[in-house]
Formats: structure tokens, sequence, C-alpha cells
């Protein structure tokens, strides 16, 4: 859905996108997942935005998902669906609407974990993948992202520091 508003002389102009994102799982699972013949349904679901790009207007969301399936061909014996979570990656194009699977993680099954806990695991592997991805940009666009992971590690730093821009931060 797209509202425009405006206001004469200067304007700004504003619009609302919307994702229906239980369609989007839907329409993944059904399409594009190996395991999709073993889904029952899904429980719960949490979604971060990885990227959003403003030159191609993409953005690049990961899904996370708790889900019951039943186990695989292999699993002998086991008639009854299982919990499990997993992640689907999907490109959404803000120009089109439209959204592309990117990718489908595996089913990992959920023994004994709290959803607290599934979930935490999930936002800190989000964290840590847009960690990897950080590149430096050209100092013409540049945006002085400065992080204290320590702390995510249990200490903090003292400091932070981006001596090519001498920029320092004391905490």
């Amino acid at each position: 859905m797209r509202e425009r508003a405006a206001v004469q002389g200067q304007y700004l102009t504003v619009e609302q996108l919307t994702l229906d994102f239980e369609y989007v799982i839907n329409e993944v699972i059904r399409h594009d997942a190996t395991w999709g013949h073993q889904f029952c349904s899904f429980s719960d679901y949490d979604i971060v935005i990885l990227e959003v790009c403003p030159e191609t207007n993409q953005v690049l969301i990961n899904i996370g998902l708790l889900l019951l399936a039943f186990p695989s061909p292999t699993e002998e014996g086991q008639l009854r669906p299982k919990t499990y979570h997993t992640s689907l990656k999907v490109a959404w194009d803000l120009n089109t609407g439209i959204f592309v699977t990117v990718n489908v993680g595996d089913l990992t099954e959920v023994k004994g974990q709290t959803s607290g806990s599934v979930w935490s695991s999930y936002r800190k592997s989000c964290v840590d993948m847009v960690m990897k991805w950080l590149v430096p940009e050209s100092s013409g666009r540049y945006v002085n992202r400065m992080t204290n992971e320590a702390l995510h590690k249990g200490c903090s730093l003292k400091v932070l520091a981006d001596s090519e821009r001498y920029t320092w931060i004391v905490l």
C-alpha cells in the first residue's frame, strides 16, 4: 500500500509501504524451502532489517521463525511434528513492492531451549552478520560507525577511537 501526502509550496512527500510478513513467510516456504513438504505451521517470527540500499531501494530482511514441521523421512518412527527454528532472507524492492528469496536456512530442532534463548541467539547471529559486512565506505559518503563491541563480550572499552578522522568518544 502506498500513500502520499503533499503541502503546497515547499513540500514533503511521505510514503507508507507495507509488507505482509506472514504472506511472505508462507510463500517462501511453499516455493523455496527444501523442507517445505515437512512444514505444518509457524508459531512466532522476528524481523531484522539487515541492510537498506539507497541506490537500488532494496531492503534486505532476515526473518527468524519458530515452526512446527514433521521430521525428515530419514527419522523413522516419528509421526508427530517437532518444533524447529530457522531463518529466511528476502530482498524487498521498495520501487516495485516485490520481494525475492535470498536464502532459506535449514531446520534446527529446538531441544529444551526457551523461546527467549532461541530469539537471543537469532538476534546475535544477525548482529554478527551485519558486523562482518561492514566495509569502509568512500570518504565522500562516509558514515562514521563506531561500536563498543567489547560490551557485548562482557567488558566495556574506555574509549572509541577513529584516528583517521580524529574522533574519540570517551565512555
